[in-house]
């Protein structure tokens, strides 16, 4: 699993690749949050990786 996370005068981005299962997860927001960086729990989808899905 590679990632990065990144911010840019009030935009959040989030990349995310899964190099073994050939997935890339992109978030972008057009606001300051940290929501975007919580892709990476979108991982559990495609393979066995340490995160957890959080319900809203």
């Amino acid at each position: 699993m590679f990632y990065h996370n990144g911010w840019w005068h009030g935009s959040t981005t989030s990349y995310l690749t899964l190099k073994k299962d050939t997935v890339t997860i992109i978030g972008l927001s057009n606001k300051f949050t940290r929501k975007v960086y919580q892709t990476k729990q979108l991982s559990v989808l495609f393979g066995n990786y340490p995160f957890e899905l959080e319900e809203d």
